[in-house]
Protein backbone atom coordinates (compact mmCIF):
# COMPACT_ATOMS: atom_id res chain seq x y z
CA UNK A 1 0.00 0.00 0.00
CA UNK A 2 1.16 3.45 0.23
CA UNK A 3 3.58 4.17 2.44
CA UNK A 4 1.80 7.38 4.27
CA UNK A 5 1.59 11.00 3.98
CA UNK A 6 4.59 13.00 2.81
CA UNK A 7 6.23 10.12 1.09
CA UNK A 8 6.44 9.40 -2.72
CA UNK A 9 3.78 7.56 -4.62
CA UNK A 10 4.80 4.25 -6.22
CA UNK A 11 4.65 4.03 -9.99
CA UNK A 12 1.24 3.82 -11.23
CA UNK A 13 -0.26 5.67 -7.79
CA UNK A 14 -2.01 8.90 -9.22
CA UNK A 15 -2.04 11.88 -6.75
CA UNK A 16 -3.11 14.32 -9.84
CA UNK A 17 -6.43 14.90 -11.13
CA UNK A 18 -7.76 16.59 -13.93
CA UNK A 19 -10.57 18.91 -14.10
CA UNK A 20 -11.89 19.89 -17.21
CA UNK A 21 -14.54 22.33 -18.39
CA UNK A 22 -13.93 25.06 -15.56
CA UNK A 23 -15.65 28.42 -15.65
CA UNK A 24 -13.48 31.30 -16.85
CA UNK A 25 -14.02 32.51 -13.96
CA UNK A 26 -12.25 29.79 -11.66
CA UNK A 27 -8.76 30.17 -9.84
CA UNK A 28 -6.07 28.03 -8.64
CA UNK A 29 -7.74 29.49 -5.00
CA UNK A 30 -10.77 28.59 -5.80
CA UNK A 31 -9.72 24.74 -7.09
CA UNK A 32 -7.67 24.90 -3.72
CA UNK A 33 -11.26 26.11 -2.12
CA UNK A 34 -13.20 23.08 -3.37
CA UNK A 35 -11.07 19.93 -3.70
CA UNK A 36 -9.29 20.74 -0.13
CA UNK A 37 -12.15 18.83 1.99
CA UNK A 38 -10.63 15.94 0.19
CA UNK A 39 -7.09 16.21 1.89
CA UNK A 40 -3.52 18.11 1.97
CA UNK A 41 -3.38 19.82 -1.56
CA UNK A 42 0.36 20.45 -2.84
CA UNK A 43 -0.30 22.16 -6.03
CA UNK A 44 -3.64 23.39 -7.48
CA UNK A 45 -2.99 24.74 -11.19
CA UNK A 46 -6.01 26.79 -13.86
CA UNK A 47 -4.08 26.61 -16.93
CA UNK A 48 -4.52 30.01 -19.20
CA UNK A 49 -3.40 30.84 -22.58
CA UNK A 50 -0.24 32.38 -23.05
CA UNK A 51 -1.27 35.17 -25.20
CA UNK A 52 -3.97 36.34 -23.69
CA UNK A 53 -4.11 35.62 -19.96
CA UNK A 54 -7.47 33.60 -20.14
CA UNK A 55 -8.31 30.41 -18.65
CA UNK A 56 -8.35 27.65 -21.08
CA UNK A 57 -11.33 25.88 -19.14
CA UNK A 58 -9.10 23.13 -17.45
CA UNK A 59 -6.64 22.29 -14.53
CA UNK A 60 -5.00 20.24 -11.84
CA UNK A 61 -5.16 19.45 -8.41
CA UNK A 62 -2.25 17.24 -7.10
CA UNK A 63 -2.80 16.04 -3.51
CA UNK A 64 0.21 14.42 -0.97
CA UNK A 65 -1.39 11.09 -1.21
CA UNK A 66 -2.78 8.83 -3.85
CA UNK A 67 -5.81 8.25 -1.45
CA UNK A 68 -7.03 11.91 -1.64
CA UNK A 69 -7.26 11.79 -4.88
CA UNK A 70 -9.08 9.02 -5.08
CA UNK A 71 -11.33 10.34 -3.06
CA UNK A 72 -11.76 13.49 -4.78
CA UNK A 73 -12.26 11.10 -8.21
CA UNK A 74 -14.90 9.22 -5.71
CA UNK A 75 -17.10 12.40 -5.04
CA UNK A 76 -17.51 13.04 -8.46
CA UNK A 77 -17.84 16.10 -10.64
CA UNK A 78 -18.31 19.77 -9.14
CA UNK A 79 -21.68 21.32 -11.21
CA UNK A 80 -20.77 24.25 -9.56
CA UNK A 81 -17.24 24.93 -10.79
CA UNK A 82 -18.10 24.42 -14.35
CA UNK A 83 -21.01 27.28 -14.68
CA UNK A 84 -22.74 28.58 -11.76
CA UNK A 85 -25.67 29.11 -13.69
CA UNK A 86 -25.26 27.15 -16.72
CA UNK A 87 -25.70 23.89 -14.73
CA UNK A 88 -22.98 22.17 -16.79
CA UNK A 89 -20.41 19.50 -15.00
CA UNK A 90 -17.22 19.36 -14.88
CA UNK A 91 -15.09 16.41 -15.67
CA UNK A 92 -12.44 14.66 -13.27
CA UNK A 93 -9.95 12.45 -14.42
CA UNK A 94 -7.18 10.82 -13.55
CA UNK A 95 -4.03 13.14 -14.86
CA UNK A 96 -1.57 11.29 -16.81
CA UNK A 97 1.91 12.52 -17.33
CA UNK A 98 2.65 15.01 -19.85
CA UNK A 99 3.43 13.09 -22.96
CA UNK A 100 2.07 9.87 -21.81
CA UNK A 101 -0.94 10.34 -23.74
CA UNK A 102 -1.89 8.40 -26.89
CA UNK A 103 -1.47 9.16 -29.87
CA UNK A 104 -3.69 10.71 -31.92
CA UNK A 105 -5.40 8.18 -34.75
CA UNK A 106 -3.72 8.12 -38.24
CA UNK A 107 -5.47 10.35 -40.47
CA UNK A 108 -6.61 12.50 -37.34
CA UNK A 109 -6.05 16.13 -36.11
CA UNK A 110 -6.90 17.69 -33.70
CA UNK A 111 -8.60 20.63 -33.94
CA UNK A 112 -9.41 22.61 -30.89
CA UNK A 113 -10.09 19.54 -28.79
CA UNK A 114 -12.24 18.06 -31.66
CA UNK A 115 -10.84 15.64 -34.41
CA UNK A 116 -10.99 16.14 -37.82
CA UNK A 117 -10.34 13.94 -40.58
CA UNK A 118 -6.99 14.73 -42.61
CA UNK A 119 -6.85 14.90 -45.99
CA UNK A 120 -3.63 12.77 -47.09
CA UNK A 121 -2.80 14.74 -50.47
CA UNK A 122 -2.80 18.14 -49.34
CA UNK A 123 0.41 19.23 -47.21
CA UNK A 124 1.20 23.38 -46.54
CA UNK A 125 4.54 24.68 -47.16
CA UNK A 126 4.90 27.74 -45.66
CA UNK A 127 8.19 30.61 -45.50
CA UNK A 128 9.06 30.13 -49.24
CA UNK A 129 9.10 33.68 -50.18
CA UNK A 130 7.95 35.85 -53.56
CA UNK A 131 9.50 32.63 -55.57
CA UNK A 132 7.02 31.60 -58.53
CA UNK A 133 7.30 28.98 -60.88
CA UNK A 134 9.94 26.89 -59.14
CA UNK A 135 10.18 23.51 -60.40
Amino acid sequence: GYGGRGAEPRPGEVTKIFIGGLDPSMTAETLRHHFGSFGRIVDSVVMTDRATGHSRGFGFVTYDSPACAEQAMAAGPKQYLASPAGGKMVDLRRASPQGSAPPPSPGVLQAQGRPRPVDPFKCFVGGLGNTRNAR
